[in-house]
């Protein structure tokens, strides 16, 4: 299938955004939504580009974040996120080898109504990072193989979001039972999709009525 002349435009904006004046006016949230994505998709966040990227796509409007695949994403354009303004709905922050726990907690307080949130595969967070994390309206979560996160980080990120469904707790390695029980005690009937973690199979079942059992 070939692409659609708006795919066209998009790939052609992303390729000279630091050349067109006005961009931001131009288009509309979902249209920076998807530049964001394909900047990083393909390595297009360089320094040069960064501060049109931050002027012109950052906007209070957002509803979804996806910053994957990309070494590009760091701390500083984090930080340029939290001061946007925007309230996303749907965060997605995916093997970003240079997101530390600082850019974790700046882009947390823009998180207050996020309903979808993931961070994964993020090798320098640590329970630090996502302690100060806190949305009721959370309501799926995936941690998965972000591997410096122990019980204390994600006891406080689920006392923080008590409302999660579904949540992915796969390759965190140094998680115990205590965690465990948290989320059975904390989520117990809410949880609807299985967290993927060989402790679950003893605690879960026994709290979570729609949990299935193995």
């Amino acid at each position: 299938m070939g692409k659609t002349l708006r795919d066209c435009c998009l790939a052609c904006i992303a390729r000279n955004i630091s050349t067109i004046s006005r961009l931001g006016t131009f288009l509309s949230v979902r249209d920076k939504e998807i530049l964001l994505e394909r900047l990083c998709w393909h390595g297009l966040l360089t320094t040069q580009s960064i501060p049109y990227v931050t002027y012109h796509l950052f906007s209070d409007t957002l509803q979804r974040v996806n910053l994957s695949y990309c070494n590009q994403v760091d701390d500083k354009l984090l930080e340029v996120l939290s001061q946007s303004g925007c309230r996303p709905k749907h965060v997605t922050v995916h093997h970003c080898p240079n997101v530390t726990n600082r850019g974790i907690i700046s882009l947390s307080k823009i998180l207050w109504d996020v309903e979808g949130l993931k961070l994964r595969r993020l090798e320098q967070i640590t329970s630090e990072g996502i302690q100060s994390i806190a949305s009721k309206s959370l309501k799926y979560l995936n941690l998965r193989r972000c591997h410096g996160i122990t019980d204390a980080g994600l006891i406080a990120i689920i006392r923080n979001c008590p409302n999660i469904e579904k949540l992915n707790v796969n390759r965190l390695h140094k998680l115990t039972d205590a965690s465990i029980v948290c989320i059975a005690e904390t989520l117990g009937s809410r949880l609807v999709s299985p967290c993927p973690c060989h402790h679950t199979i003893y605690f879960l079942p026994a709290h979570s009525p729609n949990y299935p059992v193995p």
